[in-house]
């Protein structure tokens, strides 16, 4: 119970630290600089870069947008955005919604699940796209980089637990040492994979059954053992796309949804402006292609869609 409600503790903590960054004070604002695009082989970024961290209230879906409410911003323009391919970006577009609160809409093609990660100045939105088709999964250019650079060893996953408190379902198994965890979509059902690399799974399968928080049920496996590289998946059945949070050190790894689609108190929305700027609308593609799926043939290996 104790090391319950430790980690409880710890998540919200860690997604205050996040959203509010360790040097947030009452004085201090942050400024978007920069807005950039960032198209991957299985997900899209959208990279935020600030001069101080961000404070988020609020991230939750308004139809074919992901609106992330922001609080203690200063917005005196539309921040400048850079893409090269946005993928399945369409257009973003800031409001001003107070004398420091602003709201920011990523318009999208079609919803996809989407987590929202921070690190000094930049925050990201990760938006995993559906992958359709047949073939093999690849392994992103950050993930490989990040499998070359480890040691190669198994480390032991323990069977997985679920903890529900606050608005908050958590997943959560322990670890015995340093893993790599790439996440992905996959349809029919809509499915959000992450893919635990190095991670022996100490039961032959686990199976949650869950009908709350947008989810379905919840399945873990050992996906494949050494061949080249050990992997245990975990699969998350979804009623729809919406927002999750994915933390993993080398002692736990976690997945959380939540109730509002949001880490932090929902506040009472501010006063729409009664003219927003204009949306920054990306050119659309000429034709509406399923992505391609690309085997990647060195490095550990991409894992298949089966058994997803």
């Amino acid at each position: 119970m104790k090391r319950k409600a430790f980690w409880l503790l710890f998540t919200t903590m860690s997604l205050l630290v996040i959203f509010a960054g360790p040097g947030y004070n009452s004085s201090s604002a942050a400024t978007i600089n920069k807005i950039i695009t960032q198209p991957g082989k299985l997900n899209t970024r959208v990279v935020l870069e600030t001069d101080t961290a961000l404070t988020l209230a609020r991230t939750y879906y308004a139809t074919k947008a992901i609106v992330l409410e922001l609080d203690h911003i200063n917005v005196t323009a539309q921040p400048p955005v850079e893409t090269a391919d946005a993928q399945l970006v369409t257009g973003i577009q800031m409001e001003k919604m107070g004398p420091k609160q602003a709201r920011l809409q990523i318009q999208v093609r079609e919803p996809v699940p989407y987590t929202v990660m921070s690190s000094d100045n930049r925050t990201v939105i990760e938006l995993n796209r559906i992958q359709r088709g047949h073939g093999e999964i690849p392994v992103e250019p950050e993930v490989q980089q990040r499998l070359d650079q480890s040691s190669g060893s198994n480390a032991f996953m323990t069977k997985l637990n679920v903890e529900e408190k606050d608005g908050q379902l958590q997943f959560w198994a322990k670890l015995s040492g340093e893993t790599v965890s790439q996440v992905f979509t996959l349809e029919k059902p809509l499915r959000l994979v992450v893919d635990v690399y190095d991670a022996v799974y100490e039961v032959s399968a686990s199976m949650l059954a869950v009908g709350k928080y947008g989810l379905r049920k919840v399945r873990v496996a050992q996906f494949q053992l050494n061949s080249p590289r050990t992997i245990t998946r975990m699969v998350f059945d979804l009623n729809e796309p919406k927002y999750y949070d994915l933390r993993s050190d080398s002692a736990e790894i976690a997945v959380s949804f939540f109730k509002e689609q949001s880490p932090l108190p929902t506040a009472a929305p501010p006063q729409k402006p009664a003219t927003p700027p204009p949306a920054l609308v990306f050119d659309p593609p000429k034709t509406e292609e399923a992505p391609k799926v690309e085997v990647n043939a060195a490095g550990p290996g991409p894992a298949r869609r089966d058994q997803g």
